[in-house]
């Protein structure tokens, strides 16, 4: 009889932690736009994309200013990039145009 109370104590104790772990995971619920990201053993919730670093035991999540210039530099990359594979694409129409006109 005390073992069956021992082991019932057990059970009812990890079913607990269980629990408790997966309410936390609940809490941290992501909205549009936002990401969890785990530095250390702590859970951050920030905009998708942002850098988050660990200083002297503080979590920093780099400031407004700092995700939205380094965004657009990172979306002007790409949009130079986007300019220059349209244009090559477009030669490439054209030649493709000369070759079944002159045929």
């Amino acid at each position: 009889m005390r073992k069956e109370i021992i082991l019932f104590t057990i059970l009812i104790f990890f079913i607990g932690i269980i629990f408790v772990g997966a309410q936390q995971e609940k809490d941290l619920e992501t909205g549009p736009g936002t990401e969890v990201i785990k530095v250390g053993g702590v859970k951050v919730l920030a905009p998708k994309g942002a850098k988050v670093r660990q200083e002297q035991g503080r979590i920093i999540v780099e400031d407004l200013a700092e995700y939205v210039g380094r965004r657009f530099e990172q979306m002007d990359k790409r949009l130079l990039e986007l300019e220059k594979k349209q244009s090559e694409l477009e030669k490439k129409i054209e030649e493709l145009k000369l070759a079944v006109s002159s045929k």
